[in-house]
């Protein structure tokens, strides 16, 4: 039977990524290139989240590359992350580098700062991937953030996120 990867899907998908304005084509794209591990796709990925385009389009590079676990993208992603970017880029970029798992003093402390953003989406996946990484030192500011009511749309409360993020690190931690 015949792949898509064999069927060339890679390089649509990706063309899809990068410069179509349909969300659900976008959205469909992202999740054939994670779905086919198409780390072929990475280093163009890379080039088109540095390049400005459209938000959504760089929101779906940037879970593709958390998804794939691209390493050599965390970098770029950090520097978005402390940017002026939209909110919803920033906390894709913050739940990106939680799924990449590469933990970091660099890393730690972006997403660590990020729990002071004025945007519950950036602290809310803030505090999710200090909690994937396992993050010892945000055990404080994640304390100070399990209080808050504010919510992320399809999700839960920051403070909720933040107590989940806790216990797991204490967990890992005992």
């Amino acid at each position: 039977m015949e792949s898509l990867r064999d069927r060339g899907a890679i390089p649509g998908a990706v063309a899809a990524l990068l410069h179509d304005a349909d969300a659900n084509i976008i959205n469909e794209a992202g999740r054939t290139l994670d779905t086919l591990g198409a780390t072929e796709a990475l280093p163009t990925l890379r080039r088109a989240l540095k390049a400005e385009g459209s938000d959504w389009n760089r929101r779906m590079i940037a879970w593709v590359l958390g998804n794939l676990r691209d390493r050599r993208s965390v970098p770029l992603l950090v520097s978005i992350l402390k940017s002026g970017n939209s909110s919803a880029l920033r906390g894709e970029v913050a739940e990106a580098l939680g799924n990449i798992g590469k933990r970091s003093l660099v890393v730690s402390d972006a997403l660590i700062e990020s729990l002071k953003d004025p945007s519950p989406e950036v602290r809310f996946w803030a505090a999710f991937s200090l909690g994937k990484l396992v993050e010892v030192r945000a055990l404080g500011p994640l304390r100070r953030l399990s209080r808050q009511k504010a919510t992320v749309p399809g999700y839960w409360s920051v403070g909720k996120e933040a107590r989940d993020a806790i216990r797991t690190i204490e967990r890992a931690s005992a």
